[in-house]
């Protein structure tokens, strides 16, 4: 492997992260044209990912784990959206195997590196792996009516983002390269059964409606779902 190349002296500062990354990932194909693997991943769920600091790891840990712990609790929950809508997630020990084997086979090139369930799936995932004494019931609310008050996918609701959202894409990407060139799923109920154990045995007493750091549907759903009962 050559030395680092010098920093350019076009450098770019002040990029948030998404185009940081696109920058970053950019310049390696420019550097190593013929010798590159890069590794796109969405959240990461699995053992031993939801451990860190909820001080410095907040949004990571509880976007992860807010569904598990809601249907944890039972009761009348609001569910976003409708079945077209998908959600997008990578496993650790799926991303762990998929670098090793692209290692061993010298593969070149990008790769999105994550399973795509529609919410139907994710939802019937969550709940095979709940507790007997749960008694959860699904109302589905429609975007249209949640947007209406303001309620956004992924800044106010949890691994939600609608198809029909005019910023369409983030649980939209195709995972077919990385497919072709070998990935594979453990189901979907191993990884999120993992990742909750993790997350009780760190963050057990966590409040998700915590008014500085918690998750807004956390703290309104209750009020949502009487506004569309009564609509």
């Amino acid at each position: 492997m050559p030395d680092l190349v010098p920093l350019r002296e076009d450098e770019v500062t002040d990029l948030d992260y998404t185009k940081r990354k696109i920058y970053a990932e950019n310049l390696i194909k420019e550097t190593f044209p013929s010798s590159y693997t890069t590794y796109r991943a969405h959240m990461i769920f699995g053992t031993d990912t939801t451990t860190g600091s909820l001080t410095n790891n907040e949004l990571w840990i509880t976007d992860r784990c807010y569904w598990m712990n809601r249907i944890e609790r039972g009761g009348d929950i609001l569910i976003p959206g409708d079945d077209t809508d998908t959600v997008q997630y990578t496993d650790v020990k799926d991303l762990s195997k998929f670098i090793i084997s692209s290692i061993d086979k010298k593969l070149n090139g990008s790769f999105n590196v994550f399973n795509t369930l529609n919410m139907k799936e994710y939802f019937n995932s969550l709940l095979s792996i709940k507790k007997a004494v749960s008694n959860p019931s699904f109302i589905r609310v429609p975007t249209d009516f949640l947007l209406a008050n303001d309620i956004r996918g992924i800044r106010d609701v949890p691994m939600w983002k609608s198809h029909s959202d005019v910023n369409k894409g983030f649980y939209q990407f195709s995972n077919a390269t990385a497919i072709k060139a070998g990935l594979t799923f453990r189901a979907p109920s191993e990884t999120f059964d993992e990742t909750k154990k993790a997350f009780y045995k760190y963050h057990n007493d966590y409040d998700f409606a915590d008014l500085k750091n918690g998750i807004k549907l956390a703290r309104m759903e209750k009020e949502l779902l009487e506004k569309w009962s009564n609509r």
